[in-house]
C-alpha cells in the first residue's frame, strides 16, 4: 500500500464518522438530569464493552513546535499561590442538585446524551462525553460517588493524570481538525484552558494517562505532561500500562513503545478495513483485531512474541470484545450472541439478547456480565447473584470501571451507575 492510499482510507473513516454521527444523534433536551447509583441495592454488575469502537479516526497536520521536537506543557496558567489551577475561574454555569431516588437509581443534574465514559487512571473520576444540542458537545466529571464534579467544552476526551483530561471540542476546520486543550477536575471553558501546538482529529486515551492525538496519517504521544514529536501511522490501541500501542500505517499493522517509537513486532500482510478495533490482552502479549481484510473470523488475535495470529469467532462482524484477566475474549456476534471465547477456540455463550441492542458487557474479572434484553431491562449476573431492573429508554450503551467495582448504564438522556 502506498501512502496515497493509506492517507485517503484514514480520511475515508474519518468523514465516515462524522457522517454517521449527525445522523445517529438527535437533538438533545435541555440539561436536566444524570441517574446515579442506588448504593443501597446489592446485586452484581460490572461491564465495559463499547459496542463497535471506533478507534482510529485521523486527520491533518501537526505542525509547529511537534513536528520538530518535544513540547512539555502542564495544567492551566499558574494561579499566584503556585496551584496548577487558574488564579481565577468564572463562576460555573451549574450546581450540584440534591439527588432524587427514583425505581432503585439516584436521579442527578444534568441529563446526557451520551457518546463516551471514561475512567480516570486511579478510578477516582469518570467522564462522560455528552451531546447538549445538535452542535454543542460537553464533557461531564463526576467523582466516583456520582456527583457532578466538573465540566469542559468538548466532543471527545481522554484522561491525561487523575486530575487532567484533554478535550477536542466541536469546531473543526473542513480537514475536520480542531485544537486540544488541558482541562481541569472542575469548571472549564476555552479562556481558562491551556492549548497545545498543532490541531487534531481525534483522541484516544489508555488506563495510565498515556493519550494518542492522530491528525492526517500522523499521530503525537501526550505523556507525563509531554508532547512528544508526531510519528506516522494511526493508533489504534493502547496496552493497559501504556507502554504498546498498535499503529497501523503504509506497512501494515505493527506494535511500537509509546517512548520513543521503536517497533516490537509487525505484520506487513494485515490490511484494515473502514472502522477496525483493537485492544491488548491484560498481560499485553495479544491483541485482537476486527474488521480485517480478508480474515474469514470476526476475530483476529495476534501474539506479540512470536507474530502468529489465530482466527476466532465465525463470521464477518464482532461487538465489543473484552480481554479478561484469564486471557479469555467476551464478544457478540451478529446473530445477538454473547460468547466466552478462549484462545484455543473454545466457546462459551453467555446471552443472546436482540441483535439491534448491541449492549452486554463483563468486568474484567469475568465475575459479573451485564446485558439488555429484549424488554429493556437490565439483567446482571454473577458472584452468586442476579438482578433485573429497568433501564432508561432508547438506544443502551454499558461501561464498567477498570476495577469492576461500577457500571455505568446509558439510555437515551440519562446515565446510571450501578454499583454491586
Amino acid at each position: 500500500m502506498n501512502s496515497d492510499d493509506f492517507e485517503f482510507r484514514v480520511r475515508d473513516r474519518v468523514r465516515a464518522h462524522a457522517r454517521d454521527l449527525d445522523r445517529q444523534m438527535p437533538p438533545a433536551p435541555p440539561l436536566r438530569l444524570l441517574l446515579a447509583v442506588d448504593r443501597s441495592v446489592s446485586a452484581p454488575s460490572r461491564a465495559s464493552s463499547f459496542s463497535l469502537a471506533l478507534a482510529g479516526l485521523v486527520v491533518a497536520l501537526l505542525v509547529g513546535a511537534v513536528g520538530v521536537g518535544s513540547f512539555a506543557l502542564h495544567s492551566a496558567p499558574p494561579s499566584t499561590d503556585g496551584s496548577s489551577k487558574p488564579a481565577a475561574l468564572p463562576s460555573p454555569a451549574w450546581s450540584a442538585q440534591p439527588a432524587l431516588l427514583s425505581g432503585g437509581m439516584w436521579v442527578l443534574t444534568p441529563s446526557m446524551i451520551s457518546q463516551d465514559v471514561i475512567w480516570s487512571p486511579d478510578m477516582s473520576h469518570f467522564a462522560v462525553v455528552s451531546q447538549v444540542d445538535s452542535g454543542t458537545f460537553t464533557v461531564f466529571m463526576f467523582d466516583k460517588s456520582g456527583s457532578w464534579v466538573g465540566q469542559a467544552p468538548g466532543r471527545e476526551a481522554a484522561w491525561a493524570n487523575n486530575q487532567e483530561l484533554l478535550v477536542l471540542p466541536v469546531a473543526m476546520d473542513r480537514g475536520f481538525l480542531s485544537t486540544a486543550f488541558i482541562a481541569t477536575v472542575g469548571y472549564n471553558d476555552e479562556k481558562t484552558m491551556s492549548a497545545l501546538p498543532g490541531r487534531y482529529s481525534h483522541l484516544l486515551g489508555g488506563a495510565n494517562g498515556t493519550v494518542s492525538l492522530m491528525t492526517e496519517s500522523a499521530y503525537a504521544i501526550w505523556r507525563s505532561g509531554t508532547l512528544q514529536k508526531q510519528r506516522p501511522g494511526e493508533v489504534l490501541a493502547i496496552s493497559p500500562d501504556g507502554s504498546l500501542l498498535a499503529v497501523d500505517g503504509v506497512a501494515g499493522l505493527r506494535v511500537e513503545k509509546a517512548s520513543d517509537g521503536q517497533v516490537v513486532r509487525s505484520w506487513p500482510e494485515v490490511r484494515l478495513g473502514r472502522y477496525p478495533t483493537a485492544s491488548f490482552s491484560q498481560d499485553q502479549s495479544h491483541l485482537v483485531m476486527t474488521d480485517v481484510v480478508g480474515s474469514k473470523d470476526a476475530l483476529d488475535v495476534l501474539t506479540i512474541r512470536d507474530g502468529s495470529a489465530t482466527g476466532l469467532l465465525a463470521g464477518s462482524v464482532a461487538y465489543g470484545p473484552t480481554w479478561l484477566a484469564d486471557q479469555r475474549i467476551f464478544a457478540g456476534d451478529s446473530a445477538g450472541s454473547w460468547w466466552l471465547i478462549s484462545l484455543d477456540g473454545k466457546q462459551t455463550k453467555m446471552a443472546t439478547i436482540q441483535p439491534t441492542a448491541r449492549a452486554a458487557a463483563i468486568s474484567p474479572d469475568g465475575a459479573k456480565w451485564a446485558a439488555i434484553d429484549e424488554n429493556g431491562k437490565l439483567v446482571i449476573e454473577g458472584s452468586g447473584g442476579a438482578l433485573n431492573l429497568d433501564t432508561p429508554p432508547g438506544p443502551s450503551r454499558l461501561y464498567w470501571s477498570p476495577d469492576g467495582t461500577e457500571l455505568v448504564v446509558v439510555g437515551g438522556s440519562k446515565v446510571a451507575v450501578f454499583r454491586p
